[in-house]
């Protein structure tokens, strides 16, 4: 396959994340992917998973009251976890991200105690770093040094202060 020319989502894993009580992974090949399903069926929480897992700190952003809201909450028949997880896979092959790596994964976990972790290629880092990488794509320059990030470990409490891919363009 050629290299990419642009930064495309590969795979979305997703577990404890609203209505996915077990774990739901979407692999996104290169053109158009569409999530479909009747109302109800999880849809729209695959965007917030995408939205949350690049860093949305309002509960709003991912159509929640408190964060906490994302953690699946059980029904009859299934009990309450006490995770959420979400993991986004970017394809990196054009290295439009400031990281010297083909893929590019970004992890986010929250317990329901209110700790919470984001993890870049898999190591624990800041907030800023894992989103600030995630988002800067459009912006980066290409001809510019591609610092390693750095790894810092970014665990707090609640108490402290589908789009799935975008398709090439037609030739």
């Amino acid at each position: 396959m050629a290299a990419s020319t642009g930064v495309f989502l590969k795979r979305l894993a997703i577990k404890g994340f609203k209505s996915f009580a077990d774990q739901a992974v979407l692999d996104v090949e290169p053109g158009v992917t569409v999530v479909v399903g009747p109302n109800g069926s999880g849809k729209s929480n695959v965007v917030d998973a995408i939205a949350w897992v690049l860093g949305a700190q309002a509960p709003s952003a991912v159509r929640s009251q408190k964060m906490d809201d994302v953690i699946f909450a059980g029904t009859a028949e299934r009990a309450a976890l006490d995770r959420a997880e979400v993991t986004l896979t970017i394809d990196n092959d054009a290295r439009l991200l400031p990281i010297d790596v083909a893929e590019v994964t970004i992890s986010r976990t929250l317990l329901r105690t209110g700790e919470s972790e984001y993890s870049l290629n898999p190591r624990p880092t800041s907030t800023a770093s894992a989103t600030s990488s995630a988002r800067c794509a459009a912006s980066c320059d290409r001809s510019s040094a591609r610092p390693r990030l750095p790894a810092v470990t970014a665990t707090w409490s609640a108490s402290s202060a589908p789009c799935a891919a975008t398709a090439p363009p037609s030739n």
